[in-house]
């Protein structure tokens, strides 16, 4: 891949921008606060987008510093490169109200997908991280040698074992024992409303109990009472149920001989209408008023019906074994919920003492730990072969053979061997350290960017250089090839790419 024009249309500082760039070193000159940083995130923007952060972290994010001061609704720009020997042409608003991209060969008129990932494909397969880690480089900014020593280990044990440099280990086990604290905090509530609606559920049960109680002590006393009033007056049970019976079977007969007198009643006064003689007709009503007497009478008599037992006490008899049948069933619906409230806090109990899914998580995320260790300890004291040998062989060229290799012992020591000795990281100087940084970023970037090369940024990288590693470090680059964007505010560099005889694009800011 190959950058030909940056067309900035509002950016940051830059409005109406056009950049024209070529193959092979490009050096882009600018005084401080002139836009290299810009023009350098601008970059990385185009080919990865850009996204604005939420609440505080989108005070100092990317999509805020370089937010156009005047129309920020116009943030965009589009860039033009070059890939697999055709020209392409990707677009980009950066707006967050109305963010877009848009991706177009020129060679062959072709819109591309961005969501299908051909830009992707055109830049290798690499991700973010990766871009961030190999091709694009800033100064360092560690404020000590110690710092820097650090933040080099850190990087190198990133790619023991990862194959994007995405992996950090330590933060993989914050990650993780985060995640295990969220867990055990989601088993506690759930023990916790478990154990609450146990709780509720014993309350039920005791009350339920006091409740049986009461109404078996009711019903021994109803129980006790009947006995006593059938006792008091000699009223057997089978008496009182056989004169019970009696009296409806009376009632009964009562009630029928009442409906055939009216129906008798009726018959004659329809009778009555039909007769002419004046004799009939008064014998009919004369029968008619009898049978309505006898009626009214036989009616009256069915109501005067009681049992051989005072009504006062039958009804009370009659109160008090309602109350009995009425107790047995309710004291008979009350055991079976309770025996089912019973099972419900078993299967409580149970569920308390059983593993939750919230200990089954917490168990995956310390094997995972423990695995996460058990690589980290194994990595320990080996860095990958390839990456060493080409890490080595960029600082061999860039130290003119000072130092032939480099090493990691157990401790995640970084060492530095001449042809004669070891020296360790922390020993040497803070120059020296940076070329061992930039000679690992090289190496990575051979192994993980062969697919498709890509332009190298690097800003303000040779800033700690002394002439000597300047030199070094602009002839290994010459020899390198490909795209390469040097962001500078000296013009040393430009007066060493002269004395050495390489040619440069050169870009005033």
């Amino acid at each position: 891949m190959r950058l030909k024009e940056l067309n900035i249309k509002n950016f940051g500082v830059f409005h109406q921008k056009t950049i024209q760039l070529q193959d092979g070193i490009n050096l882009i000159y600018g005084e401080n606060e002139s836009g290299k940083s810009t023009l350098h995130s601008y970059i990385r923007s185009m080919l990865f987008g850009m996204k604005k952060q939420r609440g505080r972290a989108a005070r100092q994010d990317a999509y805020s510093r370089f937010e156009p001061w005047e129309n920020p609704t116009f943030y965009a720009g589009s860039v033009s490169f070059e890939s697999g020997g055709k020209l392409f042409r990707l677009e980009r608003n950066f707006y967050r109200g109305e963010p877009r991209a848009q991706l177009v060969c020129v060679t062959d008129g072709e819109l591309l997908s961005l969501e299908d990932g051909d830009l992707k494909m055109l830049l290798g397969g690499i991700s973010e991280s990766v871009y961030d880690n190999t091709v694009s480089i800033g100064q360092l900014k560690s404020q000590t040698d110690d710092g820097l020593a650090a933040e080099l280990r850190n990087y190198i044990a990133n790619y023991q074992g990862s194959s994007d440099g995405e992996l950090n280990l330590e933060d993989a086990i914050a990650i993780l024992k985060k995640k295990q604290k969220e867990q055990e905090a989601k088993k506690r509530e759930y023990l916790e409303k478990q154990s609450q609606e146990e709780a509720g559920l014993s309350a039920r049960i005791s009350y339920l109990e006091e409740e049986q109680a009461k109404k078996q002590e009711s019903l021994e006393q109803n129980t006790a009472e009947l006995k006593q009033e059938m006792f008091y007056r000699d009223v057997p049970k089978k008496e009182v149920s056989r004169a019970l019976r009696h009296l409806g079977e009376n009632k009964k007969i009562l009630y029928g001989c009442i409906i055939l007198a009216l129906f008798l009643s009726a018959v004659c006064l329809m009778q009555l209408f039909r007769v002419d003689r004046f004799i009939v007709r008064v014998c009919l009503v004369i029968v008619i008023l009898g049978l309505a007497t006898i009626a009214w009478k036989i009616w009256r008599h069915s109501r005067e019906q009681h049992l051989p037992v005072a009504d006062e006490h039958t009804n009370h008899m009659r109160q008090l074994q309602w109350n009995i049948e009425y107790l047995k069933k309710e004291l008979e619906e009350g055991t079976e919920t309770r025996s089912r409230m019973l099972e419900q806090q078993l299967e409580f109990t149970d569920l308390l003492n059983r593993k939750t899914v919230y200990d089954e998580e917490t168990e995956a995320l310390e094997i995972a730990m423990h695995e996460i260790r058990e690589i980290a300890q194994s990595m320990q004291g080996q860095i990958s072969g390839s990456i060493r040998q080409k890490t080595s062989e960029v600082l061999r060229q860039l130290t003119d053979g000072k130092y032939q290799m480099v090493s990691i012992d157990e401790q995640m020591e970084i060492g530095l061997h001449t042809g004669e000795t070891y020296v360790p990281l922390n020993k040497v100087s803070r120059g020296t350290v940076e070329q061992v940084y930039f000679s690992l970023r090289m190496a990575v970037t051979e192994i993980l960017c062969q697919e498709e090369p890509l332009p190298l940024l690097l800003d303000e990288v040779f800033a700690m250089y002394d002439e000597k590693r300047l030199t070094e470090a602009l002839k290994w680059l010459s020899l390198r090839g490909g795209q390469i964007l040097i962001f500078t505010c000296q013009r040393r560099e430009e007066e060493s790419l002269k004395r050495l005889n390489i040619p440069y694009h050169k870009i005033t800011l």
